[in-house]
């Protein structure tokens, strides 16, 4: 059984192999916990049943994924141990399952291929990120991943905190000491990283800068660089400014909260980074429709199947919109031509071509697509 956080995912490339995929909402009191726990015990007594009575899958995989179902059961705990929903994945080698925000709905299917559109839908737009709080004093790291928001204990990478210090603050310029552990105040997190210099650090400039550059050199190595996670800045406009100014790192977003968090409750700091999420979300699906609307004829394909197709294989698609239950039918072969049957492949081979160059897909309502469109793709210029 394996966690994964991201996607697309290489983990999830299963070579035709068959794959069930479970979806449910999940919940987080201890009340609807235990109804989960009980819906996903019924959603893998319905697999397992479906396995012995369907002929979807040959007697060797069905045996086998049978197997894996029942492996499957000493995981519950943890499977329902989040709030949104859950996406569980059971092939005949193993288990993999996502927590994702955006709740799916109760279903089990049954392919060779895993049923993408429920993590589609939920990292289509930033839900993935990191939150630095920043002040002077110290700082905290806050992770939004699996559908959960949690605080990183930074004393976890305390062995790169003199590599980080001599690297950003130089090893002879200064007698500036960085050093992490937890304070014993409220507000304090498990790990917070701290500067000290003669109890006057910040009297100058120059000093904070030194060390915003540290911070910011610590969070890109160990954080940024290695989730490749959007990061957000929580802190004073004063100190904001500062840091965007210094900062090197790429994942750094322009949007940010500008509010000290020192004086913040933990539910305090979780309620401004949710409604930050939701503004940055909302300016995302809007800016995503103006682009769909501004795309001239040339540059964009509206539901002509063999077209999308071709041009997915060529690498020509930047990005993909699909209406939102919408299921086409019909194959894209190895040459890329559509082929019209009733298979219903096309939507998940198309979706694959454009993720594996590079492109981007999106899940809308169909009061957010264009008038009278199911699938439409903007060209790469």
């Amino acid at each position: 059984m394996q966690k994964l956080v991201t996607f697309p995912n290489a983990t999830l490339n299963f070579d035709d192999q068959a794959v069930i995929t479970l979806t449910m909402p999940l919940h987080v009191t201890d009340v609807t916990s235990d109804k989960d726990t009980i819906q996903v015990r019924n959603l893998l007594d319905e697999a397992s049943k479906n396995l012995k009575e369907s002929d979807v899958f040959d007697r060797d995989d069905s045996l086998t994924l049978i197997d894996q179902v029942e492996a499957t059961r000493e995981y519950e705990d943890e499977l329902v141990d989040s709030d949104g929903g859950l996406v569980l994945y059971i092939t005949t080698d193993n288990a993999y399952y996502y927590h994702v925000d955006v709740a799916p709905i109760n279903g089990v299917t049954y392919d060779h291929q895993p049923n993408i559109i429920p993590l589609i839908k939920n990292y289509q737009y930033t839900r993935n990120y990191h939150v630095l709080l920043l002040n002077q004093e110290g700082i905290r790291l806050l992770e939004k991943s699996g559908g959960q928001l949690f605080e990183i204990d930074l004393k976890e990478n305390d062995t790169d905190t003199t590599a980080t210090q001599n690297e950003s603050l130089g090893a002879d310029s200064t007698d500036t000491s960085l050093e992490f552990g937890s304070q014993d105040t409220s507000n304090a997190g498990t790990g917070e990283f701290r500067s000290e210099h003669n109890d006057s650090i910040f009297e100058k400039q120059y000093d904070l800068k030194h060390y915003f550059s540290a911070v910011d050199h610590y969070i890109d190595r160990n954080y940024s660089r290695k989730t490749t996670f959007p990061l957000i800045l929580f802190g004073t406009k004063e100190n904001q400014d500062l840091f965007y100014e210094i900062s090197e790192n790429d994942y750094l977003l322009d949007e940010s909260i500008d509010e000290s968090a020192s004086q913040l409750h933990d539910d305090q700091i979780e309620e401004r980074v949710k409604e930050k999420e939701e503004e940055i979300i909302q300016k995302q699906e809007d800016e995503l429709i103006e682009r769909f609307e501004e795309t001239t004829p040339e540059y964009r394909i509206d539901d002509i199947p063999q077209d999308l197709a071709l041009s997915g294989m060529q690498g020509q698609i930047e990005e993909l919109i699909v209406e939102e239950g919408y299921v086409p039918t019909g194959s894209i072969d190895g040459n890329g031509a559509y082929q019209d049957n009733d298979r219903t492949d096309f939507l998940y081979q198309l979706v694959n071509l454009v993720f594996n160059t590079d492109g981007k897909v999106y899940i809308l309502p169909e009061d957010q697509m264009p008038e009278g469109v199911k699938l439409s793709a903007r060209l790469r210029f």
